[in-house]
């Protein structure tokens, strides 16, 4: 039977933030244990610094001049086929849990992309969800955490940090768990999605107790961050002059928050390796760890992401295991 596949994909995680890659400070065992069983890839670049046209490339295949997304909220034709699409013909079951974010949120809410290819589709592009948006993510909050879903209604992104079982990570990982026990014994292969929002901003709705992991002394520094702007291209300029850049403090906070996230992210990772083992699918199971770009997080005096070539929002982790392939392989 052909290998089944586990897509991890991150938002916004650069590159610099897995111990695995050499950063002091994080906490990342279960990521790193995944690296020494398989492949790191050390220069790993996206497409697109912002997610739609970064993903578009990464589920087509295709550069952006091949697919034709540019901006935040464009479009994919509808003429486009995403790799599921493949794969399903191919006799694969196929999932996603989270955000595919190939087109505006409006947009994917009320239509599914014609060739996206999943069997099971349970469609959340943010934990907030954007606009009012109908989330897989806000129905299991109504059945198994009210109280959470009231804040999230109530206060939005202001809602402040957020219990490690009602996250989104959490329910992404529960979710990607839940399939993988319900195809152990189908003798179908399978691909599965587990696409969560964080490391995203705004930094601040990670559980509290995950700051704790993290050792402060020696979290990566900013870096940078009082360079001169008067050389670097406009979308720079543009970025400063119509953005209020956060105080030193705020910046610091921001990289705690980033990096917290990453643990629950970690720990989550964890769980669905651990159903592999448990379910004797580890032997015939590609898992693949990626984001779909970077986040600034006040290096060279930028925040988030957007025009910015360097390799904070450019250069994103990249690990593969293979059944039966090399270990603690770096490219």
């Amino acid at each position: 039977m052909p290998s089944n596949i586990i897509l991890i994909l991150t938002d916004q995680q650069r590159w610099d933030s897995l111990g695995c890659y050499g950063v002091e400070g994080v906490h990342t065992p279960n990521l790193d244990r995944l690296a020494a069983q398989g492949i790191r890839y050390n220069q790993c670049y996206v497409n697109a610094t912002i997610c739609t046209p970064s993903r578009a490339s990464l589920w087509t295949g295709k550069h952006l001049p091949g697919h034709g997304v540019y901006r935040l909220h464009d479009v994919l034709p509808q003429d486009e086929i995403l790799f599921p699409y493949h794969l399903r013909e191919a006799g694969y079951d196929t999932a996603l849990f989270g955000k595919l974010h190939v087109a505006g949120h409006m947009w994917e809410m009320n239509y599914r992309h014609r060739f996206d290819g999943f069997n099971t589709y349970e469609w959340a592009p943010d934990p907030n969800a954007y606009q009012g948006c109908d989330t897989a993510y806000w129905r299991w909050l109504a059945i198994h955490h009210p109280d959470i879903l009231e804040r999230w209604q109530q206060d939005g992104n202001r809602i402040g940090h957020i219990r490690a079982e009602a996250h989104f990570t959490t329910w992404a990982a529960n979710r990607t768990i839940d399939y993988i026990y319900d195809m152990e014994g189908t003798h179908r292969p399978f691909f599965c999605c587990m696409s969560v929002f964080d490391p995203h901003s705004p930094y601040t709705n990670y559980p509290a107790e995950y700051r704790n992991l993290l050792d402060l002394d020696t979290l990566p520094e900013l870096f940078a961050v009082d360079e001169a702007f008067e050389h670097r291209p406009i979308a720079h300029r543009l970025e400063r002059s119509t953005k209020t850049f956060p105080d030193e403090e705020t910046l610091w906070e921001n990289r705690i928050g980033y990096h917290a996230a990453i643990a629950l992210i970690d720990e989550q990772v964890g769980r669905v390796l651990e159903a592999l083992d448990e379910t004797d699918q580890a032997d015939n199971t590609i898992v693949i760890f990626t984001s779909d770009h970077g986040d600034m997080l006040g290096d060279h005096g930028l925040t988030m992401k957007g025009g910015f070539m360097y390799d904070a929002c450019t250069r994103v982790p990249l690990i593969i295991r293979v059944p039966n392939g090399p270990t603690g392989h770096v490219v």
